[in-house]
């Protein structure tokens, strides 16, 4: 059906406010003011999705988390369909799946969120078999 899709990392948010002002001696650069959590960050890099998925979205963990992984499967429109936390002790093999049955065939977006305001989006693509 798709002959081509390749993954597609949207952006990855952290936490923390960035600015300057002319007058501030760092040249007009945009220094960030609140640094998150780095093993927040790094987990995020760490986690890769399945794509395109069918009936299930198997997430890869380069790692085994530390700390819980929150799930959003979303549409284009922004509605949620699959909502997940996902414990370290769930995580087997470096891997967790979500169950994607119930989903129409077609662009959905995944966040994934480590801490607060730390997170990243991912576009994915589910197909018929």
């Amino acid at each position: 059906m798709f002959q081509s899709v390749t993954k597609l990392r949207i952006f990855t948010c952290v936490v923390g406010g960035g600015g300057h002002t002319p007058g501030d001696g760092n040249g007009g650069k945009v220094t960030p003011l609140i640094t998150a959590n780095r093993a927040a960050q790094q987990a995020l890099h760490n986690i890769l999705p399945v794509n395109p998925f069918t009936s299930n979205l198997t997430l890869y963990f380069q790692e085994h988390p530390e700390q819980p992984v929150t799930a959003q499967l979303f549409d284009v429109s922004g509605r949620v369909h699959v909502q997940q936390t996902i414990e370290p002790g769930n995580v087997s093999e470096n891997r967790y799946v979500l169950n994607t049955a119930d989903l129409l065939p077609g662009m959905y977006f995944l966040r994934l969120e480590t801490a607060p305001g730390v997170f990243s989006t991912h576009k994915v693509m589910k197909y018929e078999q």
